[in-house]
């Protein structure tokens, strides 16, 4: 499973481990496994809303938008979202 460089400007990197397990890792944030099967429909509705993204079938739905990619953006809006509330 190689890392996939997602945000140069914090060293953020992405790589999926299974169907529904995701690592993320930040420059001076520890690695988190991201497991979407823990997450429910509206949680994730509510977190990706805030990157101007949704699960409904609107012009923004991050599957229209990304397609196979989809399942790793909304892993890395929750990523994003679960370092902001450590801090």
């Amino acid at each position: 499973m190689k890392w996939i460089l997602t945000d140069p400007d914090t060293n953020q990197a992405y790589r999926r481990c299974t169907e529904f397990i995701h690592e993320l890792k930040q420059k001076g944030i520890p690695q988190r496994l991201i497991d979407l099967r823990r997450f429910s429909t509206d949680l994730i509705e509510d977190t990706i809303k805030s990157y101007g993204y949704t699960l409904r079938p609107e012009h923004n739905n991050v599957f229209k938008m990304y397609g196979e990619d989809a399942e790793q953006i909304i892993a890395e809006c929750l990523f994003e979202s679960q370092i902001k509330e450590d801090l």
